[in-house]
């Protein structure tokens, strides 16, 4: 019998590691974890500018997408929050 995974949530955000965008969904992901119950693993990709997000959403996606992610999202600076692909 399988053992069934956590769904896994891919995260691409404008800032690079340990930035405001990243530490943010972090801890929304955490709240969300603590407040709904419900368990879900998360990987946070820093794209470190707004240009580099838009070049590479794709093919990082993909690559989110092949390594196992359920959904990817991008977090592209304040108030702009959008999804590239989920199932």
């Amino acid at each position: 019998m399988a053992i069934a995974r956590a769904p896994r949530v891919g995260i691409l955000v404008e800032c690079g590691r340990d930035g405001l965008q990243d530490v943010l969904c972090r801890r929304i992901c955490e709240l969300l974890r603590e407040q709904t119950g419900v368990g879900f693993e998360i990987d946070i990709v820093p794209m470190d500018n707004k240009a580099r997000l838009i070049q590479e959403c794709g093919t990082v996606t993909a690559r989110l997408l092949d390594d196992g992610c359920h959904h990817v999202g991008g977090f592209a600076g304040p108030g702009s929050v959008s999804g590239f692909r989920g199932g």
